[in-house]
């Protein structure tokens, strides 16, 4: 019975529930950032990086909070399932625009389309790199070469991985030269 009471009056008992401890009621006030919420039948205040309980999950997630960990993060919404049309646009005046059209296959694979617009003739090298194409970084996934203006190619990435999560990633087409210089290039936008 003390105990009890030890712990109410501390806030212990909401602190063992994995929420922060704070005062009942109606006229609970939770901090900038912070979320109100009741856990296990107790008001709390919820924000990311606070130690939770995986067994208060299903009430996490009223307020778009999840136990990860032993920490809260926040849920996101899902990424929308729909072909994504990226804009091509020319890299050091070669003239080369076009488009690459996104589309999920599963959630393990995408299809890429690209259409080119003023290229040079012969078999043009392209695709996705690491980061936009401002800096665009190392290759991440190979497309297929573009031919006559057109490639279809279908990588082991998810639209999930591309849009979401991992970094900006931008589709990239090469002149058929050593250095393999970028002739257009477009950043998958992310969602």
């Amino acid at each position: 019975m003390v105990f009890a009471a030890i712990t109410a009056a501390l806030g212990l008992d909401a602190a063992m529930a994995g929420s922060t401890p704070t005062t009942a009621g109606p006229n609970l006030s939770c901090a900038k950032g912070s979320v109100h919420a009741v856990i296990g039948g107790k008001q709390t205040c919820l924000k990311v990086g606070q130690r939770c309980a995986k067994r208060f999950d299903r009430a996490y997630r009223r307020y778009r909070f999840q136990c990860t960990s032993g920490r809260l993060t926040r849920v996101r919404p899902p990424v929308p399932l729909s072909p994504v049309t990226v804009t091509l646009g020319p890299v050091d005046g070669s003239g080369v625009t076009g488009t690459a059209i996104v589309t999920p296959l599963d959630a393990g694979h995408t299809k890429v389309t690209l259409e080119l617009v003023n290229e040079p003739p012969g078999d043009l090298p392209a695709h996705i790199h690491f980061d936009t194409c401002k800096n665009p970084s190392t290759i991440r996934f190979g497309l297929s070469n573009v031919v006559d203006g057109k490639s279809e190619s279908t990588v082991s990435g998810g639209i999930a991985y591309l849009r979401r999560g991992h970094g900006a990633f931008s589709i990239n087409v090469h002149r058929a030269e050593p250095d393999l210089p970028i002739i257009a290039c477009g950043d998958i936008p992310l969602g």
